[in-house]
């Protein structure tokens, strides 16, 4: 390996990686899948009438159009009288917990048809302690989701209160949330489906004015940078310690 090639990776690119997947794990629930036939990291069922797609009792991934590429959650179900269906999307990490940060549960939603919030499937969270929220419209205050379109959908924590709200034991934290259950709302007897991607927790500000990246893509654009102009490199070199440092553990010059 050559000397700029080392000292890059570690004064510039680690500690840079190393922030950026940090961030990313405290807003970021879900981006993608692996490429198999379902979400690994959820666990669906239904009773007759009603009808959920399940693949390996898991929810189905999409291809065809996502907002963030190879892949997204296809939810597809009917809802019927004297049936039910859920779905659980499980979002403990297999390192550890790490606390979320932020107020508000976002997602991109994509319908095949228009849905009506009469029509949405309801939503709630549970966190590590075992506090939950009430169920509330999947698709939060919009009127609709328009067909064959992309529509960021936000919910505020705050928005997660039923008609009745008791007094709970156990208040929900979401800075623990571990799940979030989809499941049935009204009983339509008509096929839905949409497609689910870039879950996330958002702070207090607009959602689009972050973007978080993952351990795989944080170094990029700081590589780009050094090898377009050369400026990073350029920056650490400067330092006059540096090169005497480089000669004494014996590296050479390109």
């Amino acid at each position: 390996m050559k000397a700029h090639d080392l000292v890059i990776a570690f004064t510039v690119l680690l500690p840079a990686t190393i922030a950026a997947q940090f961030d990313y794990d405290r807003h970021v629930l879900f981006d993608n899948s692996l490429p198999d036939r379902s979400h690994y990291r959820s666990q669906g069922s239904f009773v007759f009438p009603s009808d959920l797609e399940l693949a390996d009792d898991k929810l189905p991934i999409e291809e065809r159009q996502c907002v963030t590429p190879p892949n997204c959650l296809r939810l597809k179900w009917r809802s019927e009288k004297d049936g039910d269906w859920r779905v659980n999307l499980d979002l403990r990490r297999h390192w550890g917990t790490v606390d979320r940060s932020g107020h508000t549960l976002s997602f991109w939603a994509f319908s095949e048809t228009d849905l009506s919030a009469d029509q949405s499937p309801l939503v709630r969270l549970t966190d590590a302690n075992g506090g939950g929220t009430p169920g509330i419209r999947l698709i939060g205050m919009l009127e609709e989701l328009p067909a064959r379109t992309w529509v960021r959908v936000r919910l505020p924590f705050e928005s997660f209160v039923g008609i009745h709200n008791p007094t709970r034991n156990r208040p929900f934290d979401p800075r623990r949330i571990t799940t979030i259950t989809i499941g049935q709302g009204l009983d339509d007897g008509r096929p839905h489906t949409l497609s689910l991607d870039d879950i996330k927790i958002d702070d207090d500000r607009p959602a689009d004015a972050t973007v978080y990246m993952g351990l795989n893509q944080a170094p990029i654009v700081v590589m780009i940078e050094n090898y377009r102009s050369g400026l990073l490199w350029k920056l650490f070199m400067s330092n006059p310690e540096i090169e005497p440092a480089l000669k004494a553990i014996g590296f050479e010059k390109d």
